[in-house]
């Protein structure tokens, strides 16, 4: 089984977002810190690592870590 939530902690990672190990899972990530640049290579990094599309109309759905994981979970399923 794929453990969405390290896909996402890895994505958020490689996008060399600043102190990615202390963000918490429950508030967005624009509101811990991270930039419209960030956000958009966290995105483009989870969809390579998963190899699927978000749609821009989904964007607003992956706001936290737990939105990405509960937004992936349901789309890998």
């Amino acid at each position: 089984m794929v453990d969405i939530k390290k896909i996402v902690i890895k994505a958020i990672s490689d996008a060399s977002v600043p102190n990615a190990e202390k963000l918490r899972e429950d508030i967005s990530l624009t509101d811990q810190g991270v930039d419209s640049l960030g956000m958009f290579t966290i995105v483009m990094n989870v969809q390579d690592s998963c190899g699927i599309e978000i749609p821009d109309s989904d964007l607003d759905k992956v706001r936290s870590i737990n939105e990405f994981v509960d937004y992936l979970s349901d789309r890998l399923v």
